[in-house]
């Protein structure tokens, strides 16, 4: 099934956010599903964050957690020297609620940020999650005790990027801009298609997860794959 992803730009006057609405169309065989539209969030701002995950409407603690989708960006390293920080932070839930968090551009990491990271009624998952994490622990000292699923654990997945994922566990085929992806993330403006890039990453970890945490053969959610991080303990 053919994948495509577009997006609109608010062009909103001012230098701490943006939005964007992006939509995601899946059409082929069999029957194409209805396109997914949502809001995405870019912030270099703690406060915008703050309230952006102030507004989420997140269940109350259950047995069923919810799936968060995450990913981050960095600026290239180009030589065995470099070891660029972190840049963008993303993050998809529930379905329509998206954010690009600029962190390396944010005068502060929010408390709001730590403790959405420490909540134990949701699950982040992605590819190579386990590096991001501890990437993310290195480059600003934040802490992590909410649970972090890789999602190649399942059967089949191993060694599968993202793209992989998506063809062998929802039937889509996406086809990633490797230009965008190896793009100056530590750019304080980003244009359209690196948030577009950003933010569909984390949405299809997101439509991944909830797709395997549905089909238990598929993928053990029993087994952690990280139990938790801490500074210093990464």
């Amino acid at each position: 099934m053919t994948t495509s992803v577009t997006i609109t730009d608010h062009e909103l006057p001012d230098e701490t956010h943006n939005l964007y609405t992006v939509t995601v169309s899946v059409a082929g065989d069999p029957a194409p599903s209805s396109p997914t539209t949502f809001t995405c969030l870019l912030t270099n701002s703690p406060t915008h964050l703050t309230d952006w995950l102030a507004a989420l409407p997140l269940p109350p603690p259950g047995p069923t957690k919810t799936i968060v989708g995450l990913d981050v960006e960095w600026r290239p390293n180009r030589s065995p020297r470099d070891d660029h920080p972190i840049a963008t932070l993303q993050l998809h839930l529930l379905e329509t609620h998206s954010v690009v968090f600029q962190i390396l551009h944010s005068p502060t990491i929010p408390e709001a940020l730590t403790e959405f990271l420490n909540d134990e009624r949701l699950v982040f998952v992605g590819v190579g999650i386990e590096e991001d994490i501890e990437k993310l622990v290195c480059d600003y000292g934040v802490s992590m005790k909410a649970e972090v699923r890789d999602l190649r654990t399942g059967e089949g997945t191993k060694g599968l990027g993202l793209t992989g994922l998506a063809k062998r566990v929802l039937g889509m085929d996406v086809v990633k801009n490797k230009r965008v992806g190896m793009s100056r993330w530590d750019m304080f403006w980003l244009n359209s298609d690196q948030v577009k890039y950003a933010c569909f990453d984390a949405f299809l970890s997101w439509k991944i997860g909830e797709a395997l945490l549905n089909d238990d053969a598929r993928l053990d959610w029993s087994k952690p794959l990280v139990a938790f991080f801490a500074v210093g303990e990464a």
